[in-house]
């Protein structure tokens, strides 16, 4: 298992990292994200974490050459994608460096599904949103098949995978829901790691202004030790 702590924005904060000497650390450089960080103050941060610990900088359809100047200045050691970033782009981005690169994959329809299959990415991150077919369908749009196909693919190429599974109470987070999510796991080599992340609403802004009803409007957001709290209840007799 590996552990990757993200969006860190204090001294404070890097001086526990080295502390608890995790996998990674994560620096956003997504100007929309709460937690981003200007490139100086990466800089100052990444002089105090430990060199045991590699730093990893999360982009948003940052421009290639934007992204590897971070490597190239010494500020981060990996590179982290989050938007709609395709093929030719990573092979532009692979140009400029060869620092090793994740992308993230929420995989709802068949273009997600034909994005992912082509990555060329060192390692994955796959959205498992839902552990039911039914579920699937009603909150996000599509079959569950897509997401599971994708790590069957990832299984195949022998590429290694992060998977993500949001916290959401009241319909994630039932010890019923995380037992499913381990049977559906089971098996699978490729799968380094299984992360929980809390439910939060900072996204319905953006829903509001396309006129699309958020689905999850009615579920509260969760807190840090309900996701923790799932993390434990996954790993329990696994």
């Amino acid at each position: 298992m590996k552990i990757k702590i993200c969006g860190l924005k204090r001294v404070e904060e890097i001086r526990c990292l080295n502390r608890l000497r995790p996998d990674f650390c994560g620096f956003v450089f997504a100007p929309e994200s709460r937690r981003y960080l200007e490139k100086p103050q990466a800089l100052e941060l990444k002089k105090i974490l430990s060199p045991a610990i590699p730093a990893v900088g999360v982009f948003v359809n940052a421009k290639p050459e934007a992204a590897a100047a971070y490597v190239r200045e010494g500020i981060i050691d990996a590179i982290q994608l989050h938007g709609q970033e395709d093929e030719a782009y990573l092979s532009c981005l692979r140009r400029f460096t060869d620092a090793p690169v994740i992308q993230a994959f929420s995989v709802n329809t068949e273009a997600d599904l034909r994005l992912a299959e082509k990555s060329s990415a060192d390692l994955v991150l796959l959205d498992i949103k839902m552990t039911t077919d039914a579920d699937y369908r009603e909150y996000i749009g599509c079959s569950l098949e897509k997401p599971l196909f994708f790590l069957h693919k990832l299984e195949e190429k022998g590429i290694p995978a992060w998977i993500r599974h949001v916290v959401v109470p009241g319909l994630t987070d039932a010890p019923e829901n995380i037992r499913r999510l381990r049977e559906l796991l089971k098996g699978f080599s490729c799968i380094q790691k299984v992360e929980f992340l809390p439910f939060h609403k900072i996204c319905v802004p953006k829903y509001e202004k396309l006129g699309i009803p958020f689905p999850f409007d009615r579920f509260p957001a969760a807190t840090k030790d309900q996701a923790e709290q799932a993390s434990r209840e996954y790993r329990r007799d696994s």
